[in-house]
């Protein structure tokens, strides 16, 4: 996104090492874009890019390592920014190494039949009593889709009720091999339109919670870490404010660590960018923060591929 708001050329890009153009702190005035771009600003307002780490790890991780002081931990910490490209960030006695991988977008509700962003009448909390299903939607309106949080906890109740197997079949109540699952009839939404979740839903949640794991076991495995030597998890990222930790692990999107080692901060992409526009001291620090980590291509790791394969299937419950 950087290169093509800025017209830079994106061949190196496309292919392995995924090397940017240009990877330090960029400032425009708002008169140096062309007319196509509205900023609704005085032209002589000034624009900054912040510094990027390289490949598919853009600038919001650098502010994400920036406002969460992720570079002066101690000890061994996993942070990760969730999106349709997920950054995941291992930290050890103050180096960093950081890998991305592609999520498709399944967990923000993009490839998802009844798939949708997390916003008013999304369903966001699932969960099966007595055999009959039940969600929270934002706002407390009549459901209209289901965003990505609300994904994991279906996942991982219907796993935990046998709708499920491990390799991402589905099941009726009835215990029989459906490739399409009602979960909302159409008299209970908004639009009138029934909500459901596919086999090609699951496959697509299957393919990015296998990214992700494979990223963490590739990184930990480089570094020589056991998982259960990681400190703390930190979720990134709108998506990981309203996850349930418990539906995450269900599903083996991420390690099995106890809850307490499990921390959401909310958007810190936001929260760090804005930190380095107020702040000459924190547009520096950014510098070095860029600098200093050390980006991982996965594929050329050997185990990423056998991690991603192991990763494509559920735990047994």
């Amino acid at each position: 996104m950087h290169h093509l708001f800025l017209n830079l050329p994106v061949l190196g890009l496309s292919r392995a090492p995924f090397v940017p153009v240009i990877s330090e702190t960029l400032s425009y005035f708002v008169k140096d874009f062309t007319q196509e771009i509205n900023f609704n600003l005085s032209p002589h307002t000034i624009v900054t890019f912040p510094p990027l780490i390289g490949g598919f790890i853009g600038s919001d991780a650098v502010v994400d390592i920036l406002y969460t002081g992720f570079h002066q931990k101690k000890g061994t910490h996993l942070l990760i920014d969730f999106g349709t490209n997920s950054e995941i960030i291992l930290q050890r006695d103050n180096q960093l190494y950081a890998a991305s991988v592609a999520a498709g977008g399944a967990f923000e509700g993009q490839h998802i039949a009844c798939g949708m962003r997390g916003v008013a009448g999304a369903i966001e909390k699932f969960h099966i009593e007595n055999d009959n299903y039940q969600y929270e939607t934002i706002h407390s309106i009549a459901p209209t889709g289901i965003c990505g949080t609300g994904i994991i906890d279906i996942l991982a109740q219907l796993l935990i009720f046998g709708q499920l197997d491990s390799r991402g079949q589905l099941f009726t109540r009835s215990g029989e091999k459906t490739k399409k699952l009602i979960l909302v009839p159409a008299q209970e939404t908004s639009n009138n339109q029934t909500i459901y979740l596919t086999r090609k839903d699951v496959e697509a949640i299957q393919k990015a919670k296998a990214a992700t794991l494979a990223a963490i076991r590739t990184l930990a495995t480089h570094l020589n870490i056991a998982i259960e030597e990681i400190d703390s998890i930190n979720i990134a990222g709108v998506f990981g404010s309203n996850l349930d930790i418990n539906s995450v692990k269900t599903i083996g999107l991420l390690p099995k660590l106890p809850n307490e080692r499990f921390r959401t901060l909310g958007n810190t992409a936001e929260k760090g960018g804005r930190t380095f526009l107020l702040s000459n001291d924190s547009r520096e620090a950014t510098k070095m923060i860029a600098r200093s980590v050390e980006r991982l291509e996965l594929t050329r790791f050997p185990n990423f591929q056998s991690f991603f394969t192991e990763g494509l299937f559920f735990p047994k419950i």
